[in-house]
């Protein structure tokens, strides 16, 4: 059942991907006002226009979460649209929630009244809280909740940014309510970040002896031919540093503003950081800096467990850094609903890009705007956001196994679905998968960013 503070906070959500501002149970459209309502809500206007969003039975957000629902209804465009003929980015929707499913279709007109008989304010809470997150006791090895137990995975809606798509539903079904025409403010962008794991190849030493311990177990001989003379190299001449520089050039080349997310020192023999108080390490942030990119706080893999960690991070990268830190991304992409949010705000920290399945890539929160996050726990809305992750590389080649085309083709189908709801393409690119095994995938990375770049545009 949605609290009062959960349907206020659906409703926000719809109306801001429509760029509607509404107060009061109703909003104005070219001088109309137009009432709304759920559930039992009362929305008579009179001889005005009213919509009203039949509410889902009070169990249904735990039967869906649970995984006792074996089945979604999948509407065909005639079942979804006012106009089964009109453009929409997909010929089939399902519908997570009903409120009345007796007539199969998504909704209905009756006179000045719309009545749409999905409950789209229930699937809207869903998705974007995580609501399925909070209480699953499933986990993979890293802590993590897993795509396999997802609903995404388990009636295939990773490839659909679902809330973006009932939001234009919306809009369709308004205009044909009002005979007025609603223009959503927003533009497709891209985002491209970087998560930097590995900041140099030799430094420091005990992460240099994990990447020969790696290859030596996969015996790639001619990767040791690069690793062991690495200790020698100038830092300028390091495989890692100069494919950070790479990363860089690619986005100067094409007017961004890439951030980059660096982990903090942790102690000897820890797979997580590096310093950067190192000379080496000082030479880098200020090539970050001096070239306009920002800098971002890749939280450490035992934050997961020690939330306290982020705060400590946080002023470390900051000092070390000179600028201020806002916006992070977790190691791994360990992160649990709600607590990250609520810790990473209590630290100080505005936003987070962790949300992506590290198995799969797509619309893990239903989503591709970024939007401030709900406390299911507290039950209210935080000023903190998150900025859906669409894409990982390491998704796509190293959980999925997708060739080096097939990878890039994905990249792209992923970016037409936001640029299709005006939404923002979030990928991730590490600066340690431009080279060795990633050779391939490196060589059309500047061609990929150019073209992102430039839909842009369109």
């Amino acid at each position: 059942m949605l609290s009062k503070n959960a349907v206020a906070y659906a409703w926000k959500q719809i109306f801001y991907r429509l760029g509607i501002e509404a107060e009061n149970g109703h909003f104005v459209i070219d001088g109309q006002k137009i009432r709304y309502g759920y559930g039992g809500d009362q929305t008579d206007p009179g001889s005005g226009f009213s919509i009203l969003v039949e509410k889902c039975a009070d169990d249904a957000l735990d039967e869906l979460a649970s995984g006792r629902i074996s089945e979604l209804a999948r509407l065909p465009k005639s079942h979804f649209l006012p106009d089964g003929g009109a453009d929409f980015p997909v010929k089939e929707l399902p519908v997570l929630f009903w409120g009345n499913r007796s007539c199969e279709k998504f909704a209905e007109i009756r006179g000045k009244q719309l009545i749409i008989h999905a409950d789209i304010l229930a699937a809207v809470f869903f998705m974007l809280s995580r609501y399925e997150e909070v209480n699953a006791a499933a986990r993979d090895k890293h802590g993590r909740y897993p795509y396999r137990a997802s609903v995404c995975s388990r009636f295939d809606l990773i490839d659909l940014p679902i809330v973006d798509y009932y939001a234009l539903l919306f809009k369709a079904w308004l205009e044909k309510l009002t005979g007025s025409r609603v223009t959503p403010p927003h533009k497709f962008r891209f985002h491209f970040s970087h998560d930097v794991d590995y900041l140099f190849l030799s430094h420091p030493f005990h992460k240099w002896l994990d990447v020969v311990a790696r290859d030596l177990l996969k015996g790639r001989v001619d990767f040791l031919k690069e690793d062991l003379p690495a200790l020698l190299t100038p830092y300028t001449e390091d495989r890692y540093y100069k494919d950070l520089q790479r990363l860089v050039e690619i986005a100067q080349e094409n007017g961004n503003q890439d951030i980059f997310y660096l982990l903090t020192s942790k102690p000897f023999f820890s797979r997580d950081g590096y310093s950067l108080h190192a000379q080496r390490s000082r030479f880098a942030l200020e090539l970050l800096k001096n070239s306009g990119m920002r800098i971002g706080l890749h939280t450490s893999y035992a934050s997961f467990d020690r939330p306290e960690l982020f705060a400590l991070e946080k002023e470390r990268l900051e000092k070390a850094a000179g600028v201020r830190v806002t916006d992070a991304r977790a190691h791994f992409l360990r992160i649990r609903t709600p607590h990250t949010w609520t810790h990473m705000q209590a630290a100080g920290l505005r936003c987070d890009e962790s949300y992506s399945f590290s198995e799969h890539e797509g619309f893990r929160c239903g989503t591709c705007y970024e939007y401030p996050v709900f406390d299911l726990l507290q039950d209210r809305e935080l000023d903190f956001y998150e900025r859906p992750l669409i894409v990982m590389d390491a998704s796509l080649r190293s959980y999925r196994k997708l060739s080096a085309a097939e990878g890039r083709r994905r990249i792209l189908e992923l970016a037409r679905v936001c640029q299709s709801v005006n939404g923002t393409f979030t990928l991730l690119w590490h600066n340690a998968c431009l080279n060795r095994e990633w050779r391939e995938w490196g060589a059309f990375l500047p061609e990929l960013v150019k073209t992102l770049t430039e839909m842009e545009k369109i």
